[in-house]
């Protein structure tokens, strides 16, 4: 069975019949242990990770189908003039190649001549790309929900659990909204990055990417997961703020990605001699740190005069008003092999993770939601009628005192007058003394992540105790006090099964700032049930 199973004609239906030609149960579950790896290659959607034993017929027959699919999607790629964006320089869509635990003996994988034993570990990534029509093939509301409660309460190991929607994954196109639900059902890294990286060419709005970058609050994981996919193949064109970069120039597609982030700055931020590269080091190979007193060399905006040793970490940065749209888009389409539709600015959901902004720019944020005040109508009201477009730190105290019923001639306290200091040198980019509305804008990106946030939250616990808060509130109250403080929060949260952040969610519902929560605040989530019901 072993062995014959790869050249069984007919598909996965003749594969699955062979496999049942067994004379016991126990036998049908040996087979499956020992073909798993076979079966679990799945040609439609092959981007993953893997580790093959060439001497069995199973690992030397899933290896050569990742060749010969490497083979052919060079060959389109190549016919379309597609931009070689591969590790090294070949077009190969092999990544992180191992034989023998060491380097490939030659440049590509496809000039290899792969022998029937040890073994071949590698990243595969696929230059397949969903189409413009595949948007009307996204999956409904309802078979997700049915998908996320069949996970939730499987018995089977999570690394099953991927095995399955793996074989799947080549019928299903989602959203970048609904990649990141689906990542929420895991609390282990690794999971998370081979679940990641297999639904990663199934998102039909990669322009929306960030929703799903910001689930991963730890750098290292996210590195990770580029060294995977690719610094080039996962670039992230159109929402770049604060995204970190740790790139290893010895590679090439990584002295690419450096290329990119100063081609990007000269789109910018050069001309107006604005640093939007900021917290940058350079290790050299020896281990010595480069002090770059000049700020990063303008020379490396010629891919050539990079220097192919050494290791950069960055971060890059834009104000709103200095975003060059336009360019990003045709930085998605060239690098990524994304089909864009027409589209502007306004069709993006513009977004800033939690851990991205300064602490007193997210307690702003949640002070204006926990009060049902909308962030563009207190800009206005801070302005003022007839305002000349602009705040100072002048009128943004003033706005406080409103919001927190001071009288106008009272004054705030050091806390306060810090905590609204803090919030106008976040805002205030450029550091000229006043913030613009498109400035201002930036904390609706947070304020739309922390309703994310809630919403994600209530729809998870109506997925699995329905849509009575009371219901929820039992499964939460575990010691049945009645109350809740931050601390039992936290770990009931993740008890019941959610792994998104849950600090913005108390922080919401605790109104009183009493530092705990009851039944009646939790009535607050009212709002965001999918048929609202108070407990």
């Amino acid at each position: 069975m072993e062995r014959l199973l790869p050249v069984i004609e007919g598909g996965v239906f003749s594969r699955y019949l062979a496999i049942r030609l067994t004379h016991s149960p126990d036998d049908y579950i040996k087979n499956n242990k020992n073909v798993r790896i076979f079966i679990n290659f799945n040609g439609d959607n092959p981007t993953g990770h893997y580790k093959l034993d060439l001497g069995c017929s199973m690992g030397f027959a899933v290896a050569g189908n990742l060749l010969l699919l490497d083979s052919w999607e060079n060959m389109i790629n190549a016919q379309l003039k597609r931009k070689d964006s591969s590790q090294n320089s070949n077009r190969s869509l092999f990544r992180n190649v191992r034989f023998q635990d060491g380097p490939l003996p030659v440049n590509s994988v496809a000039e290899w001549n792969m022998p029937e034993c040890d073994t071949f570990e590698c990243d595969y990534v696929s230059s397949v790309r969903p189409l413009l029509s595949h948007i009307d093939d996204v999956v409904d509301r309802t078979t997700l929900s049915s998908i996320l409660l069949t996970l939730q309460h499987s018995g089977s190991p999570g690394r099953d659990q991927l095995d399955c929607l793996r074989r799947v994954s080549h019928m299903i196109f989602i959203t970048a909204m609904q990649l990141r639900q689906l990542l929420g059902v895991y609390k282990d890294a690794g999971f998370r990055a081979d679940l990641f990286i297999c639904f990663f060419m199934r998102v039909v709005d990669m322009h929306n990417e960030k929703l799903f970058r910001i689930r991963f609050e730890d750098p290292k994981e996210l590195h990770a997961i580029q060294r995977r996919l690719g610094f080039v193949t996962y670039f992230p064109c159109i929402q770049p703020e604060n995204a970190e970069f740790e790139l290893d120039f010895t590679i090439k597609d990584e002295r690419l990605a450096m290329h990119t982030i100063l081609t990007l700055w000269s789109k910018e931020g050069m001309r107006k001699q604005t640093q939007n590269i900021v917290d940058f080091s350079y290790i050299h190979a020896n281990g010595r740190k480069d002090p770059l007193p000049s700020g990063v060399p303008r020379s490396w905006a010629t891919l050539k005069s990079i220097p192919s040793e050494g290791v950069f970490r960055c971060r890059y940065v834009c104000a709103p008003e200095d975003r060059s749209f336009t360019f990003r888009r045709a930085l998605l389409e060239t690098l990524g092999y994304w089909e864009m539709p027409v589209m502007d600015e306004s069709d993006v959901m513009w977004r800033m993770g939690l851990h991205e902004a300064p602490e007193d720019a997210l307690g702003f944020v949640e002070f204006l939601l926990s009060h049902g005040k909308d962030v563009c109508t207190v800009y206005r009201e801070i302005d003022g009628f007839g305002g000349n477009g602009v705040i100072t730190l002048r009128e943004l105290e003033d706005g406080y005192k409103k919001m927190v019923g001071k009288k106008p001639s009272s004054s705030l306290n050091d806390w306060q007058k810090r905590s609204v200091k803090a919030v106008f040198r976040f805002l205030d980019k450029s550091g000229e003394g006043e913030v613009s509305f498109i400035e201002w804008c930036v904390l609706l990106n947070l304020y739309d992540e922390i309703k994310s946030c809630i919403s994600e939250f209530v729809q998870y616990c109506e997925l699995m105790y329905g849509p009575d808060l009371k219901d929820i509130w039992d499964n939460l109250d575990a010691d049945g006090s009645g109350e809740i403080d931050q601390e039992e929060w936290d770990d009931a949260v993740q008890g019941i099964g959610f792994f998104g952040p849950s600090r913005p969610i108390f922080n919401f519902l605790d109104k009183d700032h009493g530092g705990s929560i009851s039944l009646e605040e939790l009535e607050e989530l009212s709002a965001f049930l999918s048929k609202p019901c108070v407990a």
